[in-house]
């Protein structure tokens, strides 16, 4: 199984909220180590661009079945971990700044990425 979810930067401001409905308590102390100040040539402030880090991440994790909406917060996903287990996908996390978007390919081996214009 593979699964890909893709996420404008735009709605990054509404992963602002760390009160734990979506984030696992280790991942919002790593959140809350990233600046929120927008870099003007990333387009979007670290706290962000790792925030939509884990919701793609999570957002595949729901389509493969793994998880659903009630039970985001209790999985980990920051890059820091790793692999969950031996059965967990690998991500592949990419963005892109001309497009404004993260995104990240779930599934049992690497993913290869490519933007076309």
């Amino acid at each position: 199984p593979v699964a890909i979810d893709i996420e404008s930067w735009r709605h990054a401001a509404g992963l602002d909220d760390l009160d734990g409905r979506i984030f696992a308590p280790r991942e919002r102390r790593w959140l809350a180590s990233r600046p929120r100040v927008n870099r003007a040539a990333q387009g979007i402030s670290p706290f962000h661009c790792a925030a939509l880090r884990l919701w793609v991440r999570k957002e595949c994790m729901i389509k493969l079945g793994r998880i659903d909406l009630d039970s985001l917060a209790a999985l980990e996903l920051q890059p820091s971990i790793g692999r969950l287990d031996a059965a967990a996908p690998h991500f592949t996390d990419f963005a892109d700044r001309r497009w404004r978007i993260s995104g990240a390919v779930a599934c049992s081996g690497r993913a290869r990425v490519e933007f076309c214009a």
